[in-house]
């Protein structure tokens, strides 16, 4: 369900605001650590569609392990702050207040908090408040988020970016192989070198030097012995490539005599196809939806 559908069943609880919602949260795109000895956390932002979406996250024995999706966008003219807890229901905070560099997001439906309060202050810090019942300072908490990158909203480069459509490959998007126990195996990458480990291997988290604002993702996955996955190869391995513009690359390969194994297909991650290289190797070609994967969650390595 999206988070669309999800606020539209959530709008009554949200307070009428008379004053302008004409915002940009744009500030907030980037990777910020909580100042903190206790834990290691943070919280990482960036800009979906016409949303700003992020992840609150610890890291705890070098893996990720998210605690809270949240996402501020507007609708119907109504700034909203979208706090989805992990195994928890959503909570919508409307934005009641602002200035130049202060946000107040308010629900006094809610249990606690009542109130998240974000003030920015300068490009390196943000003071976090999470305020309780009647905004009872017994009941409040505050952090400081300090920032870990650059700022990585810049649209000059996104536009330049945008126009590339030329069709060719852009990464790598998945590491195959065979193997003879591929939970043990798993297992073992994921004791022994960190991994963070799911049903299918582990998803490796990245940023593309060319998109900073997006966070990508690459699949590293063992298979049976037996698959038939990587047919008609029989090599141990296949390799999976990012590539944007796959249909109008499918027709360069075809003109070039390549061997197209299969014809595109779509799914909500994206489009896939699969060729033959000159030694019969089987590569898979991807043009990914990496937002898909930011929308699940999950422990990713990275």
């Amino acid at each position: 369900m999206s988070s669309k559908i999800i606020i539209s069943m959530f709008v009554v609880f949200i307070p009428a605001i008379t004053f302008s919602q004409d915002e940009d949260f744009e500030w907030l795109i980037g990777k910020w650590r909580m100042d903190s000895k206790k834990s290691e956390s943070y919280e990482e932002w960036q800009k979906m569609d016409d949303r700003i979406s992020g992840q609150s996250y610890k890291i705890n024995n070098g893996q990720k392990v998210i605690t809270e999706n949240l996402f501020i966008e507007k609708f119907a003219d109504q700034w909203v702050y979208v706090a989805l807890p992990h195994g928890q229901t959503i909570t919508l905070f409307a934005l009641v207040a602002s200035t130049n560099n202060e946000y107040i997001f308010e629900n006094k439906e809610h249990d606690f908090p009542q109130q998240i309060i974000y003030a920015f202050d300068g490009d390196k810090t943000i003071k976090a408040t999470a305020k309780g019942e009647d905004m009872d300072k017994e009941k409040s908490f505050g952090f400081t988020l300090i920032r870990e990158d650059e700022k990585t909203h810049k649209p000059e480069q996104k536009e330049t970016n945008m126009n590339d459509t030329i069709p060719k490959v852009t990464g790598i998007g998945g590491i195959f192989f065979r193997s003879k126990n591929p939970k043990e195996i798993r297992e073992w990458y994921g004791k022994n070198l960190g991994l963070a480990i799911d049903d299918y291997g582990s998803p490796f988290e990245f940023r593309n030097a060319d998109k900073p604002e997006e966070i990508n993702y690459l699949r590293w996955s063992p298979f049976e012995e037996e698959t038939d996955y990587f047919a008609p190869s029989e090599k141990e391995f296949m390799i999976n490539y990012r590539v944007q513009n796959i249909e109008k690359l499918v027709k360069k390969l075809r003109e070039n005599g390549v061997t197209i194994v299969d014809n595109i297909e779509e799914f909500e991650y994206g489009k896939f196809v699969h060729i033959m290289d000159p030694e019969g190797t089987k590569i898979e070609l991807w043009e990914p939806i990496d937002s898909f994967f930011t929308k699940m969650g999950g422990a990713t390595t990275k």
